[in-house]
């Protein structure tokens, strides 16, 4: 059984720093795995 959970985070909105954007990316991506799994977060604005 295989889940996908995915984090987005969106250039310019979110920040211009790669690390930042990784950083948002991966902090929605543990909220869409809180969040029952099998399905995508946009980071919080």
């Amino acid at each position: 059984h295989i889940t996908l959970s995915i984090g987005i985070s969106v250039c310019p909105g979110d920040g211009n720093e790669p690390g930042i954007l990784l950083q948002k990316a991966d902090r929605a991506m543990y909220a869409a795995k809180h969040a029952g799994r099998n399905q995508y977060q946009l980071a919080p604005a």
